[in-house]
């Protein structure tokens, strides 16, 4: 049998933490991925409670502050995407769309 340990998340201290990583984060991809891990972590391992309104609480937080970093990136991205076209500079342009999906890519256009 595998060891197990419980873990319990209070809504208002998730909360303060997507935020601090938010406001503490340099790079906004980093804490983008990050969010989108923890959420990936929430969805896998909180199958239990799924469909509780505590449950639906913390989902809704996380994609909402994932919502956040994934804007901010986008407009990161355009602002970075702008000269590089101005320019023509093909390779810029590659650099710029790699990490970004398609709708991603196609949404700052």
């Amino acid at each position: 049998m595998a060891d197990k340990i419980n873990l319990s998340v209070d809504t208002e201290h998730f909360e303060w933490f997507c935020q601090k990583l938010i406001k503490r984060s340099r790079d906004v991809a980093k804490t983008h991925d990050a969010l989108v891990t923890l959420e990936s972590f929430i969805i896998l391992f909180g199958k239990a409670v799924q469909g509780t309104k505590e449950y639906q609480v913390v989902e809704d937080l996380i994609k909402s502050f994932s919502e956040q970093t994934r804007q901010q990136l986008l407009r990161d991205r355009v602002r970075q995407l702008l000269p590089v076209i101005k320019n023509c500079d093909v390779a810029a342009v590659t650099a710029i769309h790699a990490p970004l999906s398609r709708e991603g890519f196609n949404s700052i256009l």
